[in-house]
């Protein structure tokens, strides 16, 4: 659950100016988060390591890095890099953001909700911190009325958060009112017409309403928009094994394989386990 959030604090991240003095420095910052919005996380690490190397103070630099070690699955290293940051400036509230994030990924939710509890104690009007702590209650307790609550704050510091939406609409399909959920997750597409994750969100809702079609056209057209995401193409799976048509659902499935090289990601391996599954039936 904890995926988008990560892209999001690194889109917070970006926004931020280069916090160096000297030229040197303020070249390799740049560059760092250039290649970091391209995606290049090893050369992104590469370049805010130069700024260390020069600046090791520069906050801003350790917290960066740590986003890319994130992405590049390295959590020990970023964790680091995020205490790093909070020793050098406890009120740097994008470090407490990550290593909030990347705690969760670590399934250590409780821990998870500390540092999302620091960054709203800091920062009151933290819309981003509430949708944290809001991930953090759902994964550490599934205590989906919490969450419910701090996406309420998090729409209500920021009535266009796309993700606040899409995460209560989430929600809310847990405690089954799919109604709900299928509101929020409308809402948060009309807020941004290319969320992904808010489309394949939204057709598990449709699908555990009962509306499989619709559940598939959702699903299809988030991997329009990003034809690398395997989640789509897993849930899309599910929905046409819910329908019977157990070749298309097994085409996608594999597909979910090819896409998710981690063999410890856990849509891989429920895809896996599926695909034997509908090996042992024949297909």
């Amino acid at each position: 659950m904890y995926n988008k959030s990560i892209v999001l604090c690194l889109v917070v991240f970006l926004m931020q100016p280069a916090l160096g003095q000297k030229q040197d420095v303020q070249v390799f910052f740049k560059q760092g988060v250039h290649f970091a919005q391209l995606i290049d996380y090893k050369k992104a690490v590469a370049s805010f390591d130069k700024v260390l190397s020069i600046d090791p103070n520069h906050t801003a630099a350790q917290t960066y890095k740590g986003c890319s070690l994130i992405f590049l699955r390295n959590f020990d290293e970023a964790i680091r890099c995020f205490d790093k940051s909070i020793q050098l400036d406890p009120n740097f509230i994008p470090a407490w953001h990550a290593k909030g994030e990347a705690l969760g990924i670590l399934k250590r939710s409780t821990e998870a909700k500390q540092c999302y509890d620091r960054a709203i104690s800091t920062k009151p009007k933290d819309a981003l911190g509430y949708l944290g702590r809001a991930y953090a209650h759902f994964s550490a307790n599934q205590d989906y009325d919490k969450a419910i609550i701090d996406c309420d704050k998090a729409i209500e510091l920021d009535p266009n958060f796309a993700e606040a939406f899409s995460f209560r609409g989430t929600s809310y399909r847990q405690k089954r009112d799919y109604e709900l959920a299928i509101k929020n997750l409308t809402k948060a597409i009309e807020l941004n017409s290319q969320y992904v994750e808010a489309y394949t969100n939204r057709g598990n809702a449709y699908r555990y309403k009962g509306d499989i079609e619709q559940a598939i056209a959702d699903h299809t057209k988030a991997i329009k928009l990003n034809p690398e995401f395997g989640t789509a193409y897993f849930n899309r799976g599910r929905a046409y094994y819910q329908k019977a048509d157990y070749k298309a659902a097994r085409l996608d499935w594999e597909k979910t394989v090819e896409l998710e090289p981690f063999q410890d990601s856990l849509i891989r391996q429920a895809a896996q386990n599926n695909l034997q599954a509908l090996k042992n039936m024949g297909y």
